[in-house]
């Protein structure tokens, strides 16, 4: 559910740059169904710090792109940060022939997601 629900919101973000936020909410109630109450207290310190410092990067990542990776923060704890930076390579990657156009960041968010879940099993 969580890999197909990233598929949709990348298909969305690739033709519009936005996720619905109808997606965003389905992520977050498999996020709460699948987390233990305890898992939410460092995902949560995290999130109001990002969310303090989206104002700094406003123009450089969407709210979607914070919303989802804060969501999956939840349920991967700190498996996050592989996912972050296997995005961030593969973005990096396309971003060489894109020159200076926007580019959307969910179907880099969803590839690392599923390389992890093949990864880290």
């Amino acid at each position: 559910m969580l890999s197909l629900t990233l598929i949709i919101a990348s298909i969305y973000d690739i033709k519009t740059m936005e996720v619905p936020n109808y997606l965003q909410m389905v992520l977050l109630l498999f996020a709460i169904l699948t987390s233990q109450l305890s898992d939410f207290i460092i995902p949560s310190i995290i999130m109001i710090v990002c969310l303090i410092f989206y104002k700094k990067i406003e123009n450089k990542i969407g709210g979607a792109d914070i919303k989802i990776l804060l969501i999956l923060t939840t349920i991967f704890g700190f498996n996050i940060l592989y996912i972050i930076m296997i995005s961030t390579m593969l973005a990096i990657i396309c971003a060489v022939n894109k020159k200076n156009k926007p580019l959307p960041f969910v179907p880099f968010i969803t590839a690392g997601v599923i390389l992890c879940q093949i990864l880290i099993v």
